[in-house]
């Protein structure tokens, strides 16, 4: 039946992509065994396998692609988000930006570059997580996902109660609207295609 498609019905279908997936795997397969890669570069190509074998996880797999742009520019929203918040973290909340504007909340901030985050915070003495807007954004990114969200604001507003508003803000913003419209584009989508 491969042979009757024609090359461009055979281009946009599935064959189209699994025989270059076998041809790098077996290249990865032919470079370790004579020893010229240490890496393993088809690791990440598997799951086109697993897909290229049952119709039904290839049809989900399509159907959460062909979501996908209707979902960037909420995305696009999240990152602009993440990155204004984390300019006014970093201005507002950090004690080497502000030193002396906030009294009590930046004489107890600390910090200990590279790497301060609210998980190694509580073993490396450091609870300035805004001292960067790079560390920002990460701290902003691991309370949007409400991983950490205790740890990222409480020692803020244990130093200053006022603080909580930026950080209620975020997360009335970010979680419980912005996500909520993620899901919302991602179900619409998604069931359009199916």
């Amino acid at each position: 039946m491969q042979r009757f498609m024609g090359p461009v019905t055979f281009l946009r279908s599935y064959r189209a992509i699994e025989i270059p997936v076998w041809v790098l795997c077996a290249a990865d397969v032919f470079l370790r065994s004579v020893g010229a890669s240490d890496t393993q570069f088809s690791r990440p190509l598997r799951p086109w396998f697993f897909l290229g074998r049952e119709s039904g996880v290839r049809f989900l797999f399509f159907a959460v692609f062909h979501a996908l742009p209707g979902m960037v520019p909420i995305f696009a929203l999240l990152g602009l988000l993440v990155a204004v918040g984390a300019s006014l973290g970093s201005t507002a909340l950090s004690a080497a930006a502000v030193p002396d504007a906030f009294g009590h909340l930046a004489a107890n901030l600390s910090h200990s570059p590279p790497h301060c985050s609210s998980f190694t915070g509580a073993k490396g003495g450091c609870d300035d997580y805004f001292y960067s807007p790079g560390s920002g954004a990460y701290q902003l990114t691991l309370l949007l996902s409400k991983t950490s969200w205790p740890g990222t604001m409480m020692p803020f507003y244990s130093a200053e109660p006022w603080t909580a508003v930026f950080f209620v803000g975020f997360l009335l913003v970010g979680h419980f609207f912005l996500l909520r419209v993620l899901l919302a584009t991602a179900t619409t989508d998604f069931k359009r295609y199916c």
